[in-house]
C-alpha cells in the first residue's frame, strides 16, 4: 500500500507503485496456482496496454483541443471581461487539490457569460487547427 504522510496525502507517484505492486502480485499468484499461463498474462498486459494508451491519447486530443477553444475565447475581444478572469482563475486554481472542485465550477460560471455565438466561432476555429 502506498504510505501517507503528515499531511494524509499520497502522491501520484506512490498511488502508480502501489497499483503495479498490486497487480503484479495477483498476476504471479495466479500463474503460481495454474490458473493461467505467463503467455497469457503477458497477451492480457499488452492488450490492455493499447486500449489505455489508446484512451489517453484521445483524452489527450480533447484537452488540446478544448484548451485552444479557452484560448481563442480569451483573445476575442466579444469575451465580458469577468468570465476572462474568471477563466484565468480556473487556470491558476488546477495545480491545487481544492482545484478539482473550484475549476469546473469557475468555467461553467464563465462560460454562461460568454456569448454562444464567440463559444461556436471559436470552436470552430480550434477544430482547424486540430
Amino acid at each position: 500500500m502506498a504510505k501517507v504522510d503528515n499531511g494524509g496525502t499520497v502522491t501520484l507517484q506512490e498511488l502508480i507503485v502501489s497499483s503495479l505492486a498490486q497487480t503484479d502480485a495477483r498476476c504471479k499468484i495466479l500463474v503460481e496456482k495454474g490458473l493461467i499461463t505467463q503467455q497469457e498474462s503477458m497477451e492480457k498486459l499488452s492488450a490492455e496496454r493499447a486500449t489505455y494508451q489508446a484512451m489517453f491519447k484521445s483524452v489527450a486530443r480533447y484537452l488540446k483541443y478544448k484548451i485552444k477553444v479557452c484560448q481563442l475565447v480569451l483573445k476575442d475581444s466579444r469575451t465580458p471581461r469577468l468570465a476572462k478572469v474568471l477563466l484565468g482563475l480556473a487556470v491558476a486554481y488546477i495545480p491545487f487539490p481544492f482545484g478539482v472542485i473550484i475549476s469546473p465550477a469557475l468555467i461553467i460560471i464563465a462560460l454562461k457569460l460568454i456569448p454562444k455565438g464567440v463559444i461556436e466561432y471559436c470552436s470552430t476555429r480550434a477544430n482547424r487547427f486540430s
